[in-house]
């Protein structure tokens, strides 16, 4: 047999035999190494506190700007305008859900660009958020239908059939709502505090804040708020940092409080 011949042939007798000395050790090597990687990937940075308080003030203008002066103001144009007046109900729901829509959009981008780092992901993390959503749900069924007690004026215009201002009041209050309070006060906020302070207290404080930012309620509505906050958090912590179950068990709370104040639930 020539040479290039007993080269060839002693390469591939070579290579698989290398290949099979390799990999049990390349396996054990990334075996060895994954501890340490999740834990050095779990020590997360804390934010900066200026930082951390600036997007937390832009975010506090965004939420009175949308929530509690857009209304008022476009009641005053409505006014102003040769042969009109005040904005109906009807009107006021209808215009609801843009001004939502507004708020979940520009704060988007503005937690965006100041995004705390992110967690580590958990392991199959739709699985534990499913298994973490129903205690979420119970919370919030139990709660909602408390909060459905108390008198609104949305008590004549959830009354079925569901009209346009209904439907914009729904989407607004079930979506659009829990998906942006949730990106900020259990995203971002909570993610914030939890670096320089127990998990214990981040979570109380997040609690407070989500209450304090619901002025228009009533002083039961806000304890309600307060522990729907907290129980929020909770989850968000032990999802470590996903936020598919607090996101769905803040809108089960909307959802059932609506129904109450529908009269759904009698």
């Amino acid at each position: 047999m020539s040479s290039w011949r007993l080269r060839a042939a002693h390469r591939h007798t070579l290579v698989p035999a290398t290949a099979r000395t390799l990999a049990p050790r390349l396996s054990a090597l990334r075996r060895r190494r994954a501890p340490a990687c999740r834990a050095s990937c779990s020590q997360r940075a804390p934010l900066d506190g200026f930082d951390a308080a600036l997007t937390s003030a832009r975010f506090a203008v965004l939420w009175v700007g949308c929530g509690y002066l857009a209304l008022p103001f476009l009641d005053e144009l409505a006014v102003a305008v040769p042969g009109g007046g005040h904005l109906s109900l009807e009107a006021r729901a209808c215009l609801q859900l843009p001004l939502e829509a507004m708020k979940a959009v520009l704060a988007t981008r503005l937690l965006a660009d100041s995004a705390p780092p992110e967690p580590p992901p958990p392991p199959r993390p739709l699985l534990f958020a499913a298994a973490l959503a129903p205690a979420a749900f119970a919370f919030a069924v139990a709660a909602g239908g408390a909060a459905a007690d108390v008198e609104t004026p949305l008590h004549t215009l959830l009354r079925p059939p569901l009209s346009l201002a209904a439907s914009s009041v729904v989407l607004s209050a079930c979506f659009v709502a829990p998906y942006v309070e949730e990106r900020f006060f259990r995203g971002y906020l909570l993610t914030a505090l939890r670096g320089s302070m127990p998990p214990a207290a981040a979570i109380l404080l997040q609690a407070a804040l989500f209450s304090l930012a619901h002025l228009g309620e009533t002083s039961g509505e806000a304890v309600q708020r307060l522990l729907l906050g907290a129980a929020l958090g909770w989850v968000a912590v032990k999802a470590e940092g996903s936020l598919l179950a607090p996101m769905a068990g803040h809108a089960v709370f909307n959802a059932v409080a609506l129904a109450g104040i529908a009269g759904l639930l009698s």
